[in-house]
């Protein structure tokens, strides 16, 4: 006589609870990888806002350098340079009004100053270094040095060399 039982199939609880068990750890993995990923981008947005707010303060004092040079001397423009070097005012130049070279660096250097700062709330420093040529004539050598610090405390620094 045959047997006409049938076994049970099907899953059990304990399997069940095991493949939810391998979801929840793979779904948290992939949290974990959009979390690493979220956190890189916002790195790379901080020094790219460096990067071009560098950029940017250069071109600016490269444009003042030399923007009336048959007026100015050698040692002029040089004096001009080295006011990006001081601390930062505000006031002085709005659009459509004349500054000098000396109005126009402090104006320059305090707006590069706050817009960094309202871009990178962890700024510690922003330092511009101006060194004058050893022979008359030869271009200034300035240094932009940007110091920040990330999400995870780490201390970061961006510097560029440039001749002016």
């Amino acid at each position: 006589m045959k047997s006409n039982m049938k076994f049970e199939q099907g899953f059990t609880l304990i399997e069940s609870l095991l493949a939810l068990f391998v979801l929840t750890i793979g779904i948290l993995g992939v949290a974990g990888l959009q979390m690493q990923g979220m956190r890189s981008s916002n790195m790379a947005l901080q020094r790219t806002i460096v990067v071009i707010k560098t950029q940017e303060i250069i071109e600016r004092m490269r444009a003042n350098s030399t923007w009336d040079e048959n007026k100015r001397s050698a040692a002029d423009n040089l004096t001009v340079l080295q006011a990006y070097a001081g601390s930062p005012t505000a006031g002085g130049c709005n659009s459509g009004s004349f500054c000098d070279g000396l109005t126009l660096a402090a104006h320059d250097l305090s707006v590069w100053q706050s817009e960094l700062t309202s871009m990178l709330p962890t700024l510690e420093s922003a330092n511009i270094v101006v060194t004058p040529p050893a022979v008359a004539g030869e271009p200034t050598t300035v240094m932009v040095t940007t110091t920040w610090t990330d999400r995870a405390e780490n201390g970061l620094t961006y510097s560029m060399s440039v001749r002016i």
